[in-house]
């Protein structure tokens, strides 16, 4: 394969790759919150996914930061746990039948206070 021909392969690769792990076009620009328990918490690579569950039983995903951006941001794997009210804010799935947030912007535990917020605004 000649040298041109693999470095435009390679880029091609990458690029669909970025694409399909940053696929923020699918997220509404503007934010809204849902209030619910968490019932599973999984700090892993490429990012921490909580899963909420609000009063009426609706079930949303919700795509956080890289676990090692949230450890410079001082948040601890022991920082949430199952079972704790949270205060989710950010970016909702375009439909609105995927109950999927992502870009989060702020993550509360309502029982008392503690408030994670983006940094990247």
């Amino acid at each position: 394969m000649k040298p041109a021909l693999l470095v435009l392969a390679v880029a091609l690769v990458a690029l669909s790759v970025a694409e399909a792990h940053h696929a923020y076009g699918d997220f509404l620009d503007k934010t809204q919150s849902i209030t619910g328990t968490i019932q599973t918490i999984e700090f892993a690579s490429p990012h921490t996914t909580l899963t909420v569950a609000l009063k009426d039983g609706t079930v949303y995903k919700a795509v956080w930061n890289a676990v090692r951006q949230l450890e410079v941001q001082g948040v601890e794997r022991t920082a949430l746990k199952v079972g704790d009210s949270v205060l989710i804010t950010g970016h909702p799935h375009k439909d609105a039948s995927m109950h999927e947030f992502a870009k989060l912007r702020e993550v509360g535990r309502t029982a008392d206070g503690w408030t994670w917020r983006s940094v990247d605004g």
